[in-house]
Parts: C-alpha cells; structure tokens; sequence
C-alpha cells in the first residue's frame, strides 16, 4: 500500500495515516473493493531497507474485521483481530505502538530498524499520531443518508444513516428484553424507522412473513 500524505517522521521510522473505506460491492483485486465493506484508519510504519522506502508494519483498524500485517510489502503476514477482546481497533494499535514497536519490527524481520528507535522520541511521536488518528476516524467516516437528510444513528463505534420507510419498505427491530446492549433498535425505533418490534429468535419469522404476500403492509406491533 502507498504511503499516505500525513506522515510523522521519528528517526529512523515514518508513521503515515490514511482513511480507508471499502466498496463490498467491487471484486476484491480492484482497488479498494473487497467482499465485505469495510472503513476505517490505517496506520503505517514505513522505514528506509536497502536505500527505499518500505512498509514494515501496518495496522488495519476497520469497524468489521480489523487486523494487522507484518512486513506488508514483503512475507505480509496478516493476523485479524478479535474484538471482544481487543475493543476499539485504533486505541489498541496505539497501544502496541507504544509498548511493544521494538519486538514488532523485529517479528518483521527488521531488527536493526528497531534498535535505533529512541524511546524520548518515540512518544511525542505516537501523541501526534494518536491525536491525527482520532480526528481522521470521526471526520472521514462515511454515513449514508437517504432521503436527502434523514436523521443519523450512532451506536458505539457504529454510525449509520436511517431510511425513514416512506416508500413502503418494512423493518423489523430486536426488542429490549432480548437485547445484551438496547443502542441501535431503540435509536431506530425512536426515530420512527421501524415496523415490528420482536424478540431475538422471531426476527427470522418476521422477516420472512415480511417478504411473503400476505406480509405486504403488515401493522406495527
């Protein structure tokens, strides 16, 4: 991947941030095409091997399959995230950025790199890196609004645009008793964008009642 224009240079390493934001719909070898879509920061570590640039580790901090590669632009060894365990993706790359970058550039295979990082140099560095990371996720997100303006949900790290249902689309909610966490059906139903409101292990059926021909125009329940 090509370095980005917002670049932190600390000695003998460069940080550089770019917004990604895949279109599931485009084949995967196309660009930023991939089957599912995706968004998110990339956070960069780019180093000078053999007189050129090259990038030596990055970190993919995607809202729905976050993950990381080793030596990108050689042996790319990449390890997808989990995230029950790991939580935000951004805060827990700028984590292992500040505790463990020597060990990881090591893993890569570029030792030598990691042994001329400067720790009091390092951390002023990741402070940036952090601050311009934060700003680009909020800013350069992508949210869908249909309708020319219909209002917009966040739940967590999630936002989205609601369709308000003005041409005859159905939608159906999980309710609150068999939610874990009530964020995003009760910002939906709220707003006024849902038909049914049923627990966890009817959405299915009511999906499905939706779509055969005695659902069409189902009441609200």
């Amino acid at each position: 991947m090509d370095a980005a224009k917002e670049m932190f240079t600390c000695g003998p390493i460069c940080f550089s941030l770019q917004y990604r934001d895949i279109d599931g719909g485009a084949p995967h070898s196309q660009g930023d095409g991939g089957n599912h879509a995706d968004q998110g920061v990339v956070v960069q570590v780019l180093g000078a091997v053999d007189g050129a640039e090259r990038e030596l580790l990055r970190f993919e901090c995607f809202d729905n399959h976050p993950h990381y590669h080793y030596d990108p632009a050689n042996k790319n060894v990449r390890i997808m995230l989990d995230s029950t365990v790991t939580g935000n993706p951004l805060r827990w790359a700028m984590t292992q950025l500040r505790h463990k970058l020597p060990a990881m550039l090591g893993r890569a295979g570029y030792e030598q790199i990691a042994l001329q990082l400067d720790p009091s140099q390092l951390m002023p560095a990741l402070e940036q890196v952090e601050a311009k990371a934060c700003e680009m996720a909020v800013s350069k997100r992508r949210t869908v609004k249909h309708n020319r303006g219909t209002d917009i949900i966040e739940a967590g790290n999630i936002r989205f645009g609601l369709e308000m249902r003005t041409a005859g689309a159905r939608t159906v909610a999980q309710d609150e008793e068999s939610c874990v966490v009530f964020g995003m059906p009760k910002e939906a139903i709220r707003l006024g964008g849902v038909d049914r409101v049923v627990p966890l292990h009817l959405v299915a059926q009511a999906i499905c009642t939706a779509l055969s021909p005695a659902g069409v125009g189902y009441s609200k329940v």
